[in-house]
């Protein structure tokens, strides 16, 4: 929640099962269940040329809560919550991931692969996947700024770009099928893209509609 300030803020409350609501600096709705009581701001450093624009939650309960952020000057932001607090990891190092602001991340389903996958959606008219490991099979605890900071020393992840989708014009948003074996993308044309895998590994077109096809 809170995106646009430069501080997402991570919120949840022990007051029931019911869902709570939070409105962003720009009006943004952004709701959750309430698990446990807990509050943290996680600050990103540049300005206004690095505000978060998007973000998902890794679905794995086999991992320690992270949050995945893409920012408005290319870059994305793998934040790990440990008994340090949230710190920002490296795993997808200190530059940026795509040449534009990166309008949407998703977090594909936990189908009990030995790694994740993250698309991000980009105004560069692309949307690249990635995959994340964890060499410790673990995360970065004490080491770190903590909230707010750059992760300092190696925190275990590493995240590694596996394919590139070229579209015709700005994309938005992408989001998985329930198995993530499909990802279907939106552009600022009013295209939608459906893409899956082939039996060789690559990730190619399935559908198109509406737009430039």
């Amino acid at each position: 929640a809170g995106l646009y300030d430069l501080k997402p803020f991570v919120h949840s409350d022990c007051g029931g099962d019911l869902g709570n609501a939070v409105r962003g600096s720009a009006g943004n709705l952004i709701r959750w269940t309430a698990h446990c009581s807990y509050g943290s701001i996680l600050r990103f450093h540049g300005g206004a040329s690095s505000s978060p624009l998007c973000l998902a939650w890794c679905p794995c309960i086999g991992e320690p809560p992270m949050l995945v952020v893409g920012l408005s000057d290319g870059c994305v932001a793998l934040w790990v919550s440990g008994v340090a607090g949230w710190v920002r990891s490296r795993a997808f190092g200190p530059g940026a991931a795509h040449l534009g602001a990166v309008r949407g991340v998703a977090w594909a389903p936990d189908v009990g692969r030995s790694h994740e996958v993250i698309a991000t959606a980009s105004s560069d008219k692309t949307t690249k996947l990635w995959n994340l490991t964890s060499a410790g099979g673990g995360y970065g605890g004490g080491e770190g700024e903590g909230e707010g900071g750059q992760a300092g020393g190696a925190d275990g992840w590493s995240a590694v770009p596996c394919a590139t989708l070229p579209h015709h014009s700005q994309v938005w948003r992408v989001s998985w099928n329930a198995s993530g074996s499909l990802l279907a993308s939106s552009e600022d044309d009013g295209t939608v893209r459906v893409f899956k895998m082939d039996p060789s590994g690559e990730w190619q077109q399935a559908k198109a509609t509406g737009g430039r096809v």
